[in-house]
């Protein structure tokens, strides 16, 4: 009896395409944004590294109704290797900077901004900083600010209540995408944002 295609499948093809767009990405921008055995585990409050697909960051990215992408820093939170970032590069924006607590993984960010900068001559607004996301003061102007899961709820609390606080003290367009949603109650308590699009993989809010 033969085997008949199902979900499992489906699953392992689905796999297989994110790792060879991954691998694909690396290797044309000379950089290493792949999971390795060396990658990290779970520290408390932190979930362990996994990059986001190229792919839909571009969409996300598209997705967004911005005319002017200058007038807007890009902030990704839990950066890791900084995939999201180079992606982000290939926007025209005013800031790309990640925040990454691993010292490890933020190493190999600022290896792959490198690599990606002699290529690509971007680097002077690609930034990483090793730091509790907790304790990162968000710039003033227009933000997209990308998350895809990488804190538990007493992080995400954090993060976000300092995001309002610089909302409310200095009021702008903020767009914050999330990347397989899952903290969307964390949200329902903040006032100053709301859904903007709704997608199977993503949402993205709006606050201004």
């Amino acid at each position: 009896m033969k085997d008949t295609p199902g979900r499992f499948g489906l699953g392992r093809l689905k796999t297989a395409v994110t790792r060879f767009e991954g691998w694909w990405f690396d290797l044309t921008r000379r950089v290493h944004t792949g999971v390795t055995h060396e990658s990290p585990g779970a520290v408390a409050d932190f979930f362990p590294y996994l990059p986001t697909r190229p792919s839909k960051v571009r969409k996300i990215l598209k997705d967004l109704p911005i005319h002017t992408y200058r007038e807007y820093s890009f902030i990704d939170l839990g950066s890791g290797k900084g995939r999201v970032l180079l992606v982000a590069a290939e926007w025209p924006f005013h800031l790309i900077q990640g925040v990454e607590y691993d010292a490890a993984l933020h190493e190999q960010a600022e290896q792959n901004i490198r690599s990606y900068s002699r290529s690509k001559k971007p680097g002077s607004r690609i930034e990483s900083q090793n730091m509790d996301a907790m304790d990162y003061r968000f710039p003033p102007g227009n933000l997209v600010v990308f998350l895809f899961n990488p804190f538990g709820p007493r992080v995400l609390n954090g993060v976000l209540g300092n995001l309002e606080a610089s909302l409310e003290s200095s009021p702008r367009t903020i767009f914050l995408t999330f990347v397989n949603p899952a903290p969307t109650a964390v949200l329902s308590s903040m006032e100053c944002f709301h859904l903007y699009k709704q997608n199977r993989g993503y949402r993205i809010y709006r606050a201004g």
